[in-house]
């Protein structure tokens, strides 16, 4: 008879409830295991109480996959697909397929982040962090990525960045860096490090201004394998505001279509157009606006920063 593996019960409940809540259909073994980037078979003998394999590093992939799907729940970012989007995903994909370390960059307020987070919603597993201007350094951006994995396992004669490096060695699971513009050269040589460390797919992701950062010094540079550039296609940009209002305000009126339009194409494009949105649902229900969208939208922009009129 095979030996049974010691496995975490309670963890193994906590996926099961996982699998069924607030859906109307349970998750099956492969859907479960498309999310892990393991097999249906282990997912299965794992739930039956007989896992199979290195289980230690298993619980590991399901206890980051429900801390993210717990994160995922607060979640209220509306993804639509422009060409900016489907270029990272193809890119972010790449670079997961070649283990390698990738830059992609383009100018802000063109979806990047968004595209991220839809991206993550389509891997569980992968860990994505955003470097604040507060902890771009090296000791920031490990404690970043620290705090993305479920830490109940972590014992403390490890160091935190030992902990991180255990629990991706060899897993191939995505790590994504959002506005790695902001990172200082250690940090950036603490991601590259990291990738010595673990073997995963690393992708850094910024403003244009990245590019020269690394360019700066040879050894970084000669690091990255894939390098992409995006930008916002103009031609359709009235397509993707239409697509933005539609995602984010119920019954949207035909006026504010074309003021939405108008503000994708300034600076900040969709970013920009996402915040004026936004503030315009809370005054579009206010005695001043009282239902006039076109009116509230205008009203959102008086109190914004914006050096140009509608």
């Amino acid at each position: 008879m095979p030996e049974v593996r010691p496995f975490d019960e309670t963890l193994r409940t906590r996926l099961q409830e996982y699998r069924t809540a607030g859906r109307e259909q349970p998750m099956t073994m492969s859907d479960i295991g498309q999310e892990l980037g393991v097999s249906s078979t282990r997912v299965n003998k794992y739930m039956l109480g007989k896992p199979e394999g290195n289980v230690v590093e298993l619980e590991a992939k399901i206890a980051d996959l429900l801390k993210a799907a717990s994160k995922r729940r607060d979640s209220v970012v509306k993804y639509f697909a422009t060409n900016v989007t489907t270029i990272i995903m193809a890119t972010l994909e790449l670079i997961r397929k070649t283990n390698d370390v990738g830059l992609i960059s383009g100018p802000a307020g063109i979806g990047k982040s968004v595209t991220i987070e839809e991206y993550r919603r389509l891997h569980p597993t992968a860990l994505a962090i955003s470097v604040p201007r507060w902890q771009r350094d090296g000791a920031g951006v490990g404690a970043l990525l620290f705090d993305e994995c479920e830490t109940r396992a972590w014992g403390r004669n490890t160091s935190r960045a030992g902990f991180v490096c255990d629990r991706l060695r060899g897993s191939s699971r995505p790590v994504i860096v959002d506005n790695a513009h902001r990172m200082t050269e250690s940090a950036r040589q603490w991601i590259f490090d990291l990738h010595d460390e673990t073997g995963c797919p690393i992708a850094m992701v910024g403003n244009p201004e990245v590019l020269e950062e690394i360019r700066r010094n040879d050894q970084q540079f000669s690091r990255i394998g894939i390098h992409q550039k995006v930008e916002l296609d103009h031609r359709h940009m009235g397509d993707y505001a239409r697509a933005m209002v539609a995602a984010l305000v119920p019954d949207p009126q035909d006026e504010l279509f074309a003021l939405a339009a108008q503000v994708a194409e300034q600076r900040g494009h969709l970013r920009a157009l996402r915040k004026q949105l936004m503030l315009m649902l809370d005054l579009v229900s206010t005695h001043t606006y009282a239902g006039d969208q076109a009116r509230a939208f205008t009203g959102a922009h008086a109190r914004l920063v914006r050096d140009y009129k509608l």
